[in-house]
């Protein structure tokens, strides 16, 4: 359910993570609020703490056929500040 870019990003470059779940016969998660998410360095090391927006609502039409294919609400990780390099894990609180 958490999404990112497996090739990485450069230090500079805006770098954004998606939380999105569809669970089948049980429909998209769906979050009271924004989802909190936290980005931790190899050590465990907080690097970086945010709030999720909403990028795309469950029903919102994304195609000119009038469907949205995620089918479930998608929220964005904005993580343009983390500008060290290194390697990094996104924690969504329980997602993952």
């Amino acid at each position: 359910a958490v999404h990112v870019s497996h090739i990485g990003f450069r230090p500079a470059d805006p770098k954004v993570a998606f939380v999105s779940c569809w669970m089948g016969d049980g429909g998209g998660l769906r979050y009271d609020q924004a989802p909190d998410f936290v980005v931790r360095g190899n050590d465990g090391s907080v690097a970086l703490r945010g709030s999720a927006t909403l990028a795309k609502p469950a029903g919102e039409v994304e195609c000119a056929r009038g469907y949205n294919h995620n089918g479930t609400d998608v929220w964005e990780l904005d993580l343009s500040a983390l500008r060290a390099a290194g390697t990094y894990r996104v924690e969504v609180a329980g997602v993952g």
